[in-house]
């Protein structure tokens, strides 16, 4: 019973930043860059999760290696924020469009 309270204690705190991070995923889907969402994806489950669970249960055992879950999602969460700020800014440049100066010139 201690370690499935354990269990949950530990992947609690990784859902706030799970669901956030599945909305970011769909936001990359959506506008079209789908590839930073499985840069995310991949990174929270092979780069990171993997190894942390390794080295928390070589540092803190069985009870340690819970916390892998939140730790992949955190910074999961950091790097889809990050892709997030470059979505919007090429959505922004998208929409502005090219600058015409074929216009009328407004100097006398």
């Amino acid at each position: 019973m201690s370690m499935a309270t354990a269990s949950i204690r530990a992947s609690a705190t990784a859902y706030l930043f799970a669901a956030v991070d599945i909305s970011f995923w769909g936001i990359f889907q959506g506008s079209g860059y789908p590839v930073y969402g499985m840069i995310a994806q991949i990174s929270r489950t092979l780069a990171v999760r993997v190894p942390a669970a390794l080295a928390l249960s070589w540092a803190f055992g069985l009870g340690g290696i819970w916390w892998c879950q939140p730790i992949s999602a955190t910074v999961s969460f950091l790097l889809s924020t990050f892709f997030i700020f470059k979505v919007m800014r090429k959505i922004r440049v998208k929409l502005s469009g090219p600058r015409e100066s074929g216009g009328v010139s407004r100097e006398m």
